[in-house]
């Protein structure tokens, strides 16, 4: 377990610091971190997308699985969870796990525990990126990847520097006592005071498992968090209430996954929402049909050596490049489809 005070030793100075005195080595030499950050807390048990009578857990853990399965040259993987008031490392960096490895971990591990408890989304999200800017020998053209798995229900990150209350406007967060406006900052400057759109040196790509139509817990004149469709529809089917979700401000939320749809689109990720009757995604498949076929790898080899954006479907490995490693994801899937 690690404290959710961990890495904050350096804050902004000791950050750009470490920036500074990175090595430069080439493009062929660079390095993928990809940290896994998925949420443990109590809503995660509410019934979710593409897993028949599963949760938004167990779809998050499909999810990872699923990501996992794409190719690049060089790759290092962590997996985390959150919640409670903190965050845990159950794979970090320094174990070299391939991908098939991270996949088995996620699958089968018991280590990964079961969900319950409250929700220090931000806490997590600030603790990960110190974590990769501070603490790996990066060099010059190493890439870093936050990969969140998560409903959004941030409720429980406290004495901590990504404290607040949630922001009014999801889509642009000033107001610099809320948790979204210091995320955002932790991921462009390296710290949640300091505002400023520096080219941020984390890639924040967000799957939200999330039903905005019946999750409007209340609206501005209904402050009662009894009355929110959510908490009874879990009542009449006698589930019991997670404490993340009954401890959740009464607001209107229908606009909450718009934050993590931001962020991932100013740091040049990718942004996915899943609803109850969402299909999910096949990993290899780019032009959106959720089977993998000659269509797709037709799509990917006619594109090979183009430069894209890094959300672009023909570049599955996030490179800004479609490249062999796309193509490699594309073969190994061949066939593979999702209903």
């Amino acid at each position: 377990m690690k404290s959710f005070l961990r890495n904050y030793r350096f804050g902004l100075a000791g950050a750009l610091a470490a920036l500074a005195t990175l090595p430069v080595t080439s493009t062929a030499d660079a390095r993928d971190y990809v940290l896994l950050l998925i949420d443990r807390s109590g809503s995660m048990t509410i019934p979710s997308a593409g897993t028949p009578g599963g949760t938004r857990w167990e779809t998050a853990k499909q999810l990872a699985i699923s990501d996992l399965g794409v190719a690049a040259a060089d790759r290092k993987y962590a997996i985390w969870t959150f919640d409670g008031t903190t965050h845990v490392e159950h794979v970090p960096f320094s174990d070299d796990l391939s991908r098939e490895q991270a996949q088995d971990f996620i699958r089968s591990s018991p280590g990964l525990g079961a969900p319950g408890s409250t929700t220090p989304l931000a806490g997590a999200i600030c603790d990960a990126v110190d974590h990769m800017l501070l603490d790996l020998p990066l060099a010059a053209d190493d890439q870093l990847f936050l990969n969140l798995y998560s409903d959004g229900l941030e409720n429980a990150t406290v004495m901590h520097p990504c404290e607040g209350p949630s922001s009014p406007d999801h889509l642009n967060p000033t107001d610099p006592d809320t948790w979204e406006y210091k995320v955002f900052n932790k991921l462009f400057n390296g710290d949640p005071d300091i505002p400023g759109r520096v080219a941020p040196r984390v890639v924040a790509n967000a799957a939200v498992l999330f039903d905005h139509e019946i999750a409007i817990f209340a609206d501005k004149q209904n402050q009662n968090p009894s009355k929110s469709p959510l908490i009874e529809s879990l009542l009449r089917e006698g589930a019991p209430i997670p404490p993340d979700v009954s401890a959740f401000p009464s607001r209107a939320v229908s606009q909450l996954g718009q934050f993590f749809r931001f962020i991932a689109d100013k740091t040049g990720g990718r942004y996915r929402a899943f609803a109850p009757t969402s299909r999910l995604p096949q990993v290899g498949d780019v032009n959106g049909d959720y089977c993998v076929n000659k269509k797709d790898l037709s799509l990917v080899t006619a594109s090979l050596g183009s430069s894209v954006d890094r959300y672009s479907p023909l570049d599955p490995n996030q490179n800004g490049v479609v490249d062999i490693y796309d193509e490699e994801t594309v073969k190994k899937h061949m066939g593979q489809c999702k209903q």
